[in-house]
């Protein structure tokens, strides 16, 4: 039942100043529209709202976004690529503003094969005058003229912005970090109260939370912490492993 306070209505929470349980309607504050950094939107008939929610949507995606910000570079990154034609006497080629780095080369033979490329620089401080991004490759001239070239390169990761969003075309990094991202997000959570304190409908779990020692919550929080860096490490580490550094 909807009561006076925060309501939250999609991803918009609101401020409901009185609740007409004759009419079945609520009315929200003047100022209660957008509340807490939410934006206004239009909201279809018969969509969920949730009365003093303890995690709004925002807070949650605030949590996810912190965590992707927090691995990105460092630890994981993203991978894609950039292809051009190779031009005789032409050594260096622009690379995308997102790049942060090059992982990979390869160029297509005349069997439409792909050879990979051995010799090549990752310049990140090229003159912006010639290549506006400012990062560029510089390739051997002695590769074939008119052939493809393919670049693969590491970038940073991409924060998630729509509830629609999927993990993994979004944030560019693969399906099996989402639960790191995840507990990452949820220790962030835990850290800003005691878990243990936390009000429960369950009459038995309200039982064993009144049993339970104040600041057990930061137990938990750290539990979830630990779970969330050795996950981190293995993803880091099979990252590693598919785009080992090379030398060229």
């Amino acid at each position: 039942r909807i009561a006076p306070g925060i309501a939250e209505i999609e991803s918009e929470l609101v401020q409901v100043d009185t609740v007409n349980a004759t009419a079945n309607t609520i009315t929200v504050a003047p100022y209660g529209r957008a509340y807490s950094g939410t934006t206004a939107v239009s909201h279809s008939a018969n969509v969920q709202i949730t009365n003093n929610p303890k995690w709004p949507r925002l807070t949650i995606k605030q949590a996810l976004n912190n965590t992707i910000a927090q691995v990105s570079g460092e630890h994981l990154f993203a991978v894609a690529t950039t292809s051009f034609t190779f031009v005789a006497a032409t050594y260096q080629y622009a690379l995308p503003s997102t790049a942060q780095g090059v992982v990979g080369v390869r160029i297509e033979d005349s069997d439409s094969k792909w050879l990979e490329v051995n010799t090549w620089r990752y310049d990140s401080f090229s003159n912006t005058t010639d290549f506006t991004s400012g990062k560029t490759i510089l390739l051997p001239s002695d590769l074939r003229a008119g052939r493809t070239v393919e670049v693969r390169y590491r970038k940073d990761l991409t924060a998630l912005s729509a509830n629609s969003d999927v993990f993994d075309t979004v944030t560019g990094l693969p399906d099996s970090c989402k639960d790191v991202i995840v507990l990452g997000a949820v220790w962030r959570l835990l850290s800003m109260i005691d878990a243990t304190v936390i009000e429960i409908d369950a009459v038995s779990a309200q039982d064993l939370d009144g049993k339970t020692p104040p600041g057990a919550g930061g137990a938990i929080a750290r539990t979830v912490f630990q779970m969330f860096s050795l996950r981190l490490s293995e993803e880091k580490r099979k990252l590693q492993n598919r785009y080992p550094a090379r030398v060229h």
